[in-house]
């Protein structure tokens, strides 16, 4: 669907391993309460919102 409408397209766990450099599982191990893992997470997503341009971002529900 991002490629149809020009946007670039972004998995957000995927951008959290790459930020992180380990899997998703792991953060989420280390994070002793959610909102620690939300609060790493939310690093990550910031990122992604300061990028130039239209993006589509896929997370979790």
């Amino acid at each position: 669907m991002a490629d149809k409408i020009g946007f670039t397209f972004y998995d957000f766990d995927l951008e959290i391993e790459k930020y992180y450099k380990k899997p998703i599982e792991r953060i989420q191990h280390e994070s002793i309460f959610i909102d620690e893992y939300r609060r790493k997470a939310s690093v990550a997503l910031d990122l992604l919102f300061s990028k130039e341009g239209n993006i589509v971002v896929a997370g979790n529900p």
